[in-house]
């Protein structure tokens, strides 16, 4: 009887019995089901954003919006062994194959040469810049990575920013290399190719797309890593917390001869005769080929810095604004950037073992 009375107390005073515990239980265990295994089906019912926080978005949709869980990310860094297949498979020849990158970018000086060294030493051949900036900032800085020998263009475009802004830049950029490149991978200043089981991107367009057409990529979205402003860091060593699950879009690299246009900013049309598809030989894409919800990243994802730090997606969104325009642009403007979950190094420690000069940055101690 005394035992009762005290299990009894117990419940009193901490609100919940064993029962609406197990109610509580699964109903959130549901959730988590839902968001993992249904998420195309329930996002839109609960106000979350496919493949974006889906968990958190749902409950707060239900339970009139949670605030977004901040961890605490100190600087007590430790630098990766450089392993030795790491610099001894990147200086193996490679498959004889031109893959060059198309992209469209804004206002970018304070990271685009570490995405640069970063894009060259995983096995891209050239890279295509098209300056979205109405002075044409770029041009001397291109011109000077083309004369210590770079393979790179800068292409003044100063279109004025809308939806279809990055797709004119991107169907321009295939149209007028696609002669000099056999594949083309669209792509943005804040994306970074991390391979899993391949060299370089040649190796991984041998074993994949070795008959043409296209090949999707999943996005690995970074986000703030709880820094609030800019500092000198390359952007792969500052920032390594990501979302805990691989993004649903993706991005796509073609086979140039088999181009026929941009979809839209993620995906491709492709001859008739040729397929589209990821690293797992399928996909399951929505209308326009953007979203993929298989998301395979075994092999290769994208890693997506698209917040950065706290400032930084202040004045990317609300004061710069994208490439996309002040009607895409103000979506992100007032709110927080996310902070991330998952640590993960792969870029930084591709960078650092490929680049030795960023080694430097092991020393470091970021405190923005």
């Amino acid at each position: 009887m005394m035992m009762q009375e005290q299990q009894q107390q117990q419940q009193q005073l901490s609100g919940s019995s064993p029962r609406s515990s197990f109610v509580i239980g699964l109903l959130i265990g549901g959730l988590l089901f839902l968001a993992l295994h249904m998420e195309d089906q329930v996002y839109q019912m609960f106000g979350a954003t496919p493949g974006c926080d889906t968990v958190a978005g749902m409950l707060g949709g239900m339970f009139g919006g949670l605030p977004q869980i901040e961890l605490s990310v100190d600087d007590d860094y430790i630098p990766p062994a450089v392993l030795p297949w790491e610099e001894e498979l990147y200086d193996v020849p490679s498959p004889d194959m031109k893959v060059a990158i198309c992209a469209i970018i804004k206002d970018s000086e304070t990271f685009i040469d570490e995405w640069i060294d970063y894009n060259f030493a995983v096995g891209f051949h050239a890279i295509y810049i098209y300056d979205n900036t109405p002075r044409n900032d770029f041009r001397e800085w291109g011109q000077k990575q083309y004369e210590a020998g770079r393979n790179l263009q800068v292409i003044h475009f100063p279109e004025e920013n809308n939806n279809l802004t990055q797709k004119n830049a991107y169907n321009g950029c295939a149209h007028r290399f696609k002669n000099e490149s056999d594949y083309i991978a669209f792509i943005d200043d804040d994306e970074f190719l991390v391979l899993k089981k391949h060299r370089d991107i040649s190796e991984l367009i041998a074993e994949h797309l070795p008959d043409g057409g296209a090949l999707t990529i999943s996005w690995r979205r970074f986000g703030s890593s709880n820094k609030t402003q800019y500092s000198t860091v390359p952007t792969t060593r500052r920032f390594m917390y990501r979302e805990l699950r691989t993004h649903i879009r993706v991005k796509s690299i073609v086979k140039s001869e088999d181009f026929i246009e941009m979809q839209s900013a993620h995906s491709v049309f492709v001859k008739n005769n040729k397929t589209i598809q990821d690293t797992t030989g399928g996909g399951d894409y929505d209308w326009d080929g953007a979203y993929n919800r298989n998301r395979p990243d075994d092999v290769a994802v994208f890693n997506h810095y698209k917040f950065k730090s706290d400032k930084e997606w202040w004045y990317k969104e609300c004061v710069r604004q994208t490439v996309l325009g002040a009607g895409m642009s103000w979506q992100g403007c007032g709110e927080p950037p996310k902070v991330g979950v998952t640590y993960d190094d792969a870029a930084w420690k591709i960078l650092r073992a490929r680049v030795p000069k960023y080694r430097v940055f092991d020393e470091w101690h970021d405190r923005s």
